[in-house]
């Protein structure tokens, strides 16, 4: 806790440095007296840099004290800034003013000069050292914290900045004034306001400027599309557009009561012109992986020839062996050695049985015999077996 408090007791909360004299205002936030005279002095600035409030005085004093107990001191006219509003506790803080606001020689010894502009010209004619215009003009700095520079160097460093210090790239360049500015910001609010820009590319995010209103309507008749017809022409190209529908209507309901019927039917036409391209198939191989191609289909299994009759296939429900299958073969004639046709009608079955023979194609061709011949037969058959 010690240490945090000599800590918060000697170092300024703005710029780091170890404090030798100190600020307080009404707020009671002590900074170092060199951070108060920056403000109050080269900015004009009178807020608290912690919390902002306006300070209409504040005290320099070489310790921490509350602001009630320092307004009640009386501060004789030597010890008071009337200008800017700054009481000193003692001679030797007012001449650590003083010396902050110095215009002095960093090369010799000369008695510091009344302003910046005598030291300036001291330092061209007896050192031939010049300082930057551009940073005298801007950067709200001490005369002592301002750096010098050869002619070589003063280039160098309006070009491309300085050597020892990276954080600053030169003064950037208008092309169409020759003329150097601090910084990019102050660049661009000279470009918009000394020279011309393009609304529709501005729109777009392209700061793109032009030197003439000639090399702008230029732009607008190759970039876009710019109208010159009728009192269009005589207007300050503030007729311009995106597209060349919009134009064409533009052209219909302003300069459409002087055209022909012909002419106002093409003007208020609209020509749509477009193509149609595949889809680009981005293949990316760092982020993810080509899927797997399809699997190549199987072959197509045999044909399974399917017997009814097959045990293999149908398997019989009980044990017993399966019945023999007839062959369909077509009927033969066999002849013995005596020479008789093996025939049903000659060789007839025990049983009595008898298969019918197939039929031929000429027997299925002509109607059906009749059967009187085969009753005949049986009678005699039957009158043979009574007389045995």
């Amino acid at each position: 806790m010690a240490d945090s408090q000599v800590y918060d007791n000697t170092t300024c909360v703005v710029c780091f440095k170890t404090v030798v004299y100190f600020s307080i205002g009404e707020c009671d936030h002590p900074v170092c007296f060199e951070c108060s005279t920056r403000m109050r002095v080269l900015c004009l600035q009178n807020e608290c840099p912690i919390c902002r409030q306006d300070l209409s005085r504040v005290v320099f004093t070489d310790k921490i004290q509350p602001y009630k107990e320092l307004r009640n001191q009386e501060f004789p006219d030597r010890l008071f800034e009337r200008q800017f509003k700054i009481g000193f506790c003692s001679e030797q803080i007012k001449k650590a003013y003083e010396k902050l606001l110095e215009n002095s020689c960093s090369i010799c010894d000369k008695t510091p000069f009344r302003t910046f502009s005598m030291l300036s010209d001291h330092m061209r004619k007896v050192h031939e050292r010049h300082y930057c215009d551009l940073c005298v003009k801007h950067l709200k700095i001490f005369t002592c914290e301002r750096k010098c520079y050869t002619r070589q160097e003063l280039a160098h460093h309006r070009r491309k900045g300085d050597l020892d210090d990276t954080s600053h790239r030169g003064h950037p360049l208008c092309e169409f004034c020759e003329e150097r500015f601090m910084d990019a910001d102050e660049l661009y609010r000279h470009l918009r306001k000394e020279h011309l820009y393009c609304h529709l590319c501005d729109a777009d995010g392209r700061n793109l400027y032009y030197a003439s209103h000639a090399a702008l309507a230029h732009h607008f008749r190759t970039e876009h599309y710019l109208c010159e017809e009728g009192e269009c022409a005589g207007q300050h190209l503030t007729a311009v557009f995106r597209s060349e529908i919009d134009l064409k209507a533009h052209r219909a309901t302003v300069h459409g009561r002087g055209l022909a019927r012909g002419a106002a039917r093409q003007a208020r036409t609209l020509e749509l012109q477009f193509n149609i391209t595949p889809h680009p198939v981005v293949r990316s191989t760092r982020d993810r992986t080509e899927p797997a191609p399809p699997p190549a289909p199987s072959p197509a299994p045999p044909p399974v020839t399917i017997d009814p009759r097959s045990d293999e296939q149908f398997p019989r429900l009980s044990a017993a062996p399966p019945a023999p299958t007839p062959l369909l073969a077509a009927p033969r004639s066999l002849r013995g050695s005596e020479g008789l046709a093996r025939t049903e009608r000659n060789f007839p079955a025990l049983d009595g049985s008898r298969a019918a023979p197939a039929p031929t194609s000429a027997q299925a061709s002509r109607p059906a015999a009749p059967v009187a011949a085969a009753v005949l037969r049986n009678c005699e058959l039957n009158r043979h077996i009574h007389q045995l």
